[in-house]
């Protein structure tokens, strides 16, 4: 699911132990911190825009046959 999301151009908000398995291609918080994470990530569009494209990219290269 988390692979599907990205793909689309959503940028995932994960829990921090799942960092080991997509890197910087997601956003990492505790779970209580999660609205406020993905309100500040709408504040900041470019940030957002530059998230996106990192969670696509990894999808593209993890993924591509």
């Amino acid at each position: 699911m988390v692979l599907w999301l990205m793909a689309s151009g959503a940028v995932a908000v994960l829990p921090p132990y799942m960092k080991e398995n997509f890197g910087d291609a997601a956003v990492y918080c505790d779970p209580m911190d999660a609205a406020a994470t993905v309100r500040e990530l709408y504040k900041d569009w470019p940030r957002y825009l530059r998230q996106s494209r990192k969670g696509r990219d990894y999808v593209r290269k993890h993924l591509s046959a």
